[in-house]
């Protein structure tokens, strides 16, 4: 209940204003505006929420081109948990001499990308082999589980109550959502991924 009221409230001032969208033109300094503070409050509320947004960017079936074209920013520009997070990450999760073992030098790492549920860092072991890290962000799977259930929910309200809106398939996609996020938690599969 509490993530649902947090979301709620956060998303509240673009609900009430989307009639922006309605009596603008695209170009107006308005709409920039509304979206603006959309895809911040899209950016605030966390992992989850960001790849909802990259998935919806990629249906252009389900929200507008125009809606689809704005999440597209969220393709490249997604959640940042902090190279320092990944390195306290790392070493609590495999010990402090995880480098040492591994032959990198902490030094030699570097955040090459960072997405809704992973930062990947790479670097280079003593003998100039090039290694990638993947950290999945800090409490995503709570709020993973969290906000599928909320999605779930909100489907299901949406579908039984507003006419019409059942042929959109809304339940099936949420489905596939929560199935495309939870395989982006299975770092074995992920690392698979990550070879070069």
């Amino acid at each position: 209940i509490w993530r649902t009221t947090v979301l709620s409230l956060s998303f509240t001032p673009a609900i009430l204003t989307l009639p922006v969208l309605l009596f603008t033109d695209n170009q107006s300094l308005m709409n920039q505006y509304w979206w603006n503070m959309l895809k911040n409050t899209i950016r605030d509320s966390g992992p989850c929420v960001i790849k909802f947004a990259q998935w919806l960017a990629t249906r252009p079936d389900i929200v507008s081109m125009n809606c689809a074209i704005h999440l597209q920013e969220f393709q490249t520009n997604a959640y940042d948990h902090g190279f320092q997070a990944s390195i306290r990450i790392i070493k609590k999760t495999f010990g402090n001499d995880v480098f040492t073992e591994l032959d990198v030098p902490e030094e030699s790492l570097k955040v090459v990308g960072n997405g809704c549920v992973a930062q990947v860092l790479v670097g280079n072991t003593n003998k100039q082999k090039l290694i990638a890290i993947k950290v999945i962000h800090p409490g995503i799977r709570d709020s993973i589980t969290a906000d599928i259930r909320i999605l779930q929910y909100a489907t299901w309200f949406v579908e039984t109550y507003i006419p019409g809106v059942h042929n959109w398939s809304l339940v099936e996609s949420v489905n596939e959502f929560e199935s495309l996020m939870m395989s982006q938690l299975d770092m074995v599969e992920e690392g698979k991924s990550l070879e070069f």
